[in-house]
């Protein structure tokens, strides 16, 4: 089951300020799985995908279309650090 999270990324533009976005993505939980001991007791890894769902700026909440490039960046990163955005939708707060 995936849950709802929010986190917050910063652009460099061309004249050198920066731009934030806010993503809203969902993240279902990584279960290693067991790959030694006896076979009946194994059981591949699963789940830990990462999905954008939509992204806005800030502060305006102005909704926008994130680059493919982007997006791939941006959901590898949020693969890769798991606890440093663990907010979901039910707290209100992003990270």
């Amino acid at each position: 089951m995936s849950k709802t999270y929010f986190h917050d990324f910063h652009r460099e533009l061309d004249d050198g300020s920066e731009q934030t976005v806010t993503v809203e993505y969902t993240a279902t939980p990584y279960d290693p799985g067991c790959t030694y001991g006896l076979p009946e007791d194994c059981y591949p890894p699963e789940g830990g995908e990462i999905g954008i769902i939509e992204a806005w700026l800030e502060p305006q909440g102005t909704k926008i279309d994130l680059p493919d490039d982007e997006r791939e960046r941006w959901e590898q990163w949020l693969m890769e650090n798991p606890d440093l955005c663990a907010h979901g939708d039910d707290d209100g707060g992003d990270c």
